[in-house]
């Protein structure tokens, strides 16, 4: 298990976290060989179409499922200085439930499977991403708040019983050619934050939005 308490640090000191994809095998190496080398936190960012759970067929990383992927890391990684984390992780994000149709509710209950196995297998990082919808173009913000809640609730649940500390991060960014505004960012920050607040759950730490601004009359797109 790495130390949370390095990433608390670094974040209370709004030091910049270096976050990799980990595409390959060889890239993962170099990841962790840097981190080692340098003892500097690094933290490979796993999609579930590069990683998942065993249950989902794998990813296309080594064919890989979680199990074997932080097994390989945790063994490799000698002094503990990298991090696993789930990257866009929530309903359809695979081409598993892509391919399979799966509805809305099959579909939640089969990320809630590929959570279960990132935070059993140490993954430090979890992503909640709702923003895709096969049936829909458009996920509208109320309904991906529920589906937010949901899998924060669920997660929240699977670390306090594996005893496993699990920092947050949400996503609704449109998967549809638009961006959201500032005021929509807003709006699902403090809705989380009073839901956080209520059920007494651990706080977001990072929030991933795609907005479009204006600076000086010109259009301009910004990523968080």
């Amino acid at each position: 298990m790495r130390n949370p308490n390095i990433i608390h640090k670094l974040i209370s000191c709004k030091k910049t976290l270096l976050g990799v994809g980990p595409m390959s095998k060889n890239v993962i190496d170099a990841t962790i060989e840097l981190s080692d080398y340098y003892k500097v936190p690094l933290i490979l960012i796993a999609s579930r179409r590069q990683i998942d759970s065993d249950y989902h067929g794998g990813g296309y990383v080594c064919n890989w499922s979680t199990e074997e992927f932080s097994k390989y890391v945790k063994k490799k990684s000698k002094k503990k200085f990298t991090f696993m984390a789930r990257d866009h992780g929530g309903p359809w994000q695979n081409t598993f439930e892509i391919e399979k149709k799966l509805s809305l509710s099959k579909a939640i209950e089969s990320a809630k499977k590929s959570f279960y196995q990132d935070i059993k297998n140490d993954f430090s990082f979890i992503h909640i991403d709702t923003s895709v919808d096969i049936f829909n173009k458009k996920v509208e913000t109320e309904e991906s708040l529920k589906r937010i809640f949901e899998f924060y609730e669920y997660c929240s649940g699977i670390a306090k019983q594996n005893k496993k500390e699990i920092l947050f991060e949400i996503g609704t960014e449109e998967q549809s050619g638009s961006t959201n505004t500032f005021e929509e960012l807003d709006y699902v920050l403090k809705k989380v934050n009073t839901f956080i607040k209520k059920k007494k759950f651990t706080k977001i730490k990072f929030c991933c939005y795609s907005i479009w601004y204006k600076s000086n009359g010109e259009k301009k797109y910004w990523f968080i």
